[in-house]
């Protein structure tokens, strides 16, 4: 049946004008600040070009530099001279010119053993096996003796231009075991072999015209050590790693600390010096010798920042700009500055006469690193800041930390799945640009034709639950659906969008709709002429279509018929779309999503997408949850805008970071319909004793949060979405809302706490060191009313005691 809502005068407002009935500047504001996550990610990714063009280029002079000034030679002194030119070369100078080196070398390994110990205790409960910790050992000897002699031995003996153009051939030297690669094309293959075969022929005219004939086996030698551990980063072995990522590069670092060290001993030994002497003058007088100081701790925080940075670059989806293109031209100002400074000065720098030998071999390898990483080129589709989704291994190099970074970076990224019919194992799975796949023939490894969502349509049903918000509220919501309705045709992917209100006690004993219904139908926008109303078995069902067609179901519960009540609403909304609407529909439950909010929330499209992108770029993740503000007015609210950045804001991003959210508020959060769908007929136990009644009915978010995690689904925060929500502006509801939070958000606790070692077992992204800082928190807030009040006791004790003495 259909029946027509006639409109007052006041009512029959003009689409552009019915959005400033109340708060007229509403509408630019939270634009503004919906915008504020996207102008900072561009803020970020130009701040990222250029700290990564930066670095990279005081990392590649600093490394050059510092190679020089340990291999001067020393000074013969005169005993009759009593005083000792400053120009002069003394053994301690090149003492502390080694001890930089050794500090710069040996910087990367610490920071990333500590890194990969920290991570991997907290997130990853796969052991490695012997014959990959046998590699990790042997990759991270390999690679510490590499850059070892590349530092000294290899960058001492050559000009400052020719130690530029030496560490381009890192690239083609990492990829000589890419011939092993059965999956790679002909044109590649054919490329490698031309790179390398142009590699070794530059190389070698450097060694004759440069004249020291040693080099010829040094070069070669600590290049293909450096290079061994990309010789195998696309094999099915390699990708076994990724099941203990972190725990191999732990020990792929821990190992290189005490290679290099006696590396560089034996370097300092064999060059003719005293060995004891190395320790003796070296780190003593770090400070003593400024050009050595200052070259030493450009390499070591240059190439802090252009790793990091460049790793963020990737993550925020500025991999050209800010990853790709400042690597690339990184080198070319390397060599111009020193060119154009050194031109005609000194030997170490460049002569006139070697002009036409240096400038073409370091063309040629300049053309070969191009276009050997010229995957680096093609941009990520979502943003993936994982770190094994996006490096082949762990940590960097400082010296030729470019090449090594361009060589790490995955030619596809990965996205990791769960086996849901098998085990709880994450398992990757290949992002590529195109239509094509790739298959690396390892059973734990499923590939996909493509990570963007033009390929494939999406569900997403946006489900609010309702009861008695005022018109202010009302307004608000229905402003956000609009603008989900207007900004749906804007974006270029396949995403059906359906709004679901759910009113609870909507109709009177009468049978006709109550005062709320109303008012949430009059300020429907003018050209909307009929609703369709249908007769359930719960009440009524009102099919809205929006101006741009997006449709708006309103489910008004008789509670005579249904339950009343939020966790009621929600167990409606789940099983009318996942055992209804899929079944009847067709849908795949795969790409069905279930936006949840409340009746007072104000959202936009921009922060629903990301909320999307968020859980299609990780196919693990059962639910993510976005940044919310509270608005209201008064000293309640007030306090409540502090305790929001840091209740929630702050604690959200320690769980995302250390483990998994533990909570997903219902006023703006996305659900993975699988996810839902495995614990939905949990979610409908009726409370029978009192912690069950906490657990269940005073926190229903918080329940159904914990449910998911304990199916081994993935609970994450999404700080670039944004969403609005009135908080309780007087002291009574702010205390019955808590009283409520706190008792529910303690059971749940305890409950996880509990049950901990199924939950490590079974959810990958929760360890054993997250449970016991999840149980240190829980214990603070037991203790801390106690604290309090003992606090305030002996306040006024002193007090007191001050008063009568």
């Amino acid at each position: 049946m259909e029946r027509t809502y006639s409109k007052t005068s006041l009512e029959l407002l003009q689409a552009d004008d019915w959005i400033n009935i109340f708060e007229p500047s509403s509408k630019e504001e939270f634009k503004k600040a919906s915008n504020v996550s996207q102008t900072g990610r561009r803020h970020w990714g130009s701040c990222c070009r250029v700290l990564v063009f930066t670095s990279a280029v005081v990392t590649k002079l600093g490394s050059v530099v510092l190679a020089r000034e340990a291999s001067k030679p020393l000074t013969i002194i005169d005993e009759a001279e009593s005083e000792v030119s400053d120009d002069a070369t003394t053994l301690q100078t090149l003492a502390i010119a080694y001890a930089w080196i050794l500090i710069s070398l040996i910087a990367p390994s610490v920071i990333n053993s500590i890194f990969s110990l920290m991570t991997s205790s907290a997130r990853e409960m796969k052991y490695p096996t012997k014959t990959l910790v046998t590699l990790a050992l042997l990759s991270g000897i390999f690679e510490g003796i590499g850059v070892s002699i590349l530092s000294v031995a290899v960058l001492g003996r050559l000009s400052l231009l020719s130690g530029i153009s030496v560490m381009l051939a890192i690239v083609p030297f990492s990829s000589f075991g890419e011939f092993l690669n059965r999956l790679m094309s002909k044109s590649k293959r054919g490329l490698l072999v031309l790179g390398i075969a142009l590699s070794v022929c530059c190389l070698g005219a450097m060694v004759y015209f440069n004249g020291n004939y040693s080099l010829a086996y040094l070069i070669p030698l600590s290049l293909l050590c450096i290079g061994y551990t990309f010789w195998s980063k696309n094999s099915p072995l390699k990708l076994k790693e990724l099941k203990c990522f972190y725990y191999i590069g732990f020990l792929r670092s821990f190992v290189q600390i005490p290679t290099i060290v006696l590396s560089i001993w034996v370097i300092w030994i064999l060059e003719g010096h005293d060995a004891a002497s190395f320790w003796t003058l070296g780190f003593p007088g770090l400070g003593d010798e400024s050009q050595s100081l200052i070259a030493g701790l450009c390499v070591v925080f240059g190439s802090f920042i252009v790793y990091h940075f460049g790793w963020m670059a990737c993550s925020l989806c500025f991999q050209k700009i800010g990853f790709a293109a400042p690597l690339a031209v990184s080198s070319i100002a390397a060599y111009g500055i020193i060119f154009g400074v050194c031109w005609g000065t000194s030997e170490n720098c460049v002569e006139n006469s070697d002009f036409y030998w240096e400038v073409p071999i370091f063309l040629v390898l300049f053309i070969i690193q191009t276009l050997i990483s010229r995957h680096v080129w093609y941009e990520n589709i979502f943003p993936i800041p994982i770190q094994k989704a996006l490096w082949s291994r762990t940590g960097y190099f400082s010296v030729g930390c470019e090449q090594f970074l361009l060589m790490n970076r995955r030619e596809k990224a990965l996205r990791f799945e769960v086996k849901r019919n098998q085990s709880q194992e994450s398992l990757p799975t290949v992002f590529t640009n195109d239509s094509s796949s790739s298959s690396f023939g390892v059973e734990d490894v499923r590939t996909i034709t493509s990570c963007n969502t033009k390929n494939e349509t999406n569900h997403v049903f946006m489900c609010t639950t309702m009861w008695h918000e005022n018109t202010k509220e009302m307004h608000h919501l229905l402003h956000s659906y609009l603008r989900v309705d207007a900004g749906r045709l804007e974006t270029d992917d396949r995403t059906i969008y359906e709004g679901h209100l759910l009113f609870d006690d909507a109709v009177t004993p009468e049978g006709a709709y109550n005062e709320y219904v109303n008012c949430f139908l009059s300020l429907l926008p003018s050209d909307i002429p009929s609703i369709k109303e249908f007769i359930t078995p719960y009440g009524y069902q009102l099919l809205i279509t929006l101006p741009h067609g997006m449709k708006i179901y309103m489910h008004l519960k008789d509670k005579t018929k249904i339950r009343n009540k939020k966790r009621w609403s929600q167990i409606m909304y789940m099983f009318y779309i996942l055992r209804f609407r899929v079944i009847t529909s067709g849908l795949d439950i795969n790409n069905v999503f279930i936006l949840t909010t409340d009746g007072d929330t104000e959202f936009d499209m921009p922060s629903t997408r990301d909320l999307l992108l968020y859980l299609k770029r990780n196919h693990n993740v059962g639910g993510v949850c976005s940044r919310v503000f509270p608005k209201g007015g008064g000293p309640v609210a007030w306090f409540q805008v502090f305790e929001y950045a840091v209740g929630h804001w702050l604690q959200k991003a320690a769980e995302n970071v250390l483990g998994s959210v533990l909570c997903l508020p219902g006023c703006f959060s996305m659900l993975r319909g699988t996810a839902v769908e495995e614990v939905m007929h949990t979610y409908t136990t009726n409370a029978e004793t009192g912690k069950e009644f906490l657990q269940y009915d005073q926190g229903e978010d918080r329940w159904l949060s914990t449910l998911i995690l304990k199916h081994g689904w993935l609970l994450q925060y999404a700080a670039s979405a944004d969403a609005y929500t009135y908080c309780p502006s007087t002291f009574n509801e702010f205390f019955n809302q808590r009283r409520r939070w706190v008792s529910s958000t303690i059971a749940n606790l305890v409950d996880l706490i509990m049950n901990s070692s199924a939950v490590v077992k079974k959810n990958i992204a929760i360890s054993h060191f997250f449970m016991i800082y999840q149980a240190m928190l829980l214990f603070g807030t037991l203790i801390s009313p106690g604290i309090i009040l003992m606090m305030m006791g002996a306040v006024l004790f002193a007090c007191l005691y001050n008063f009568v003495c």
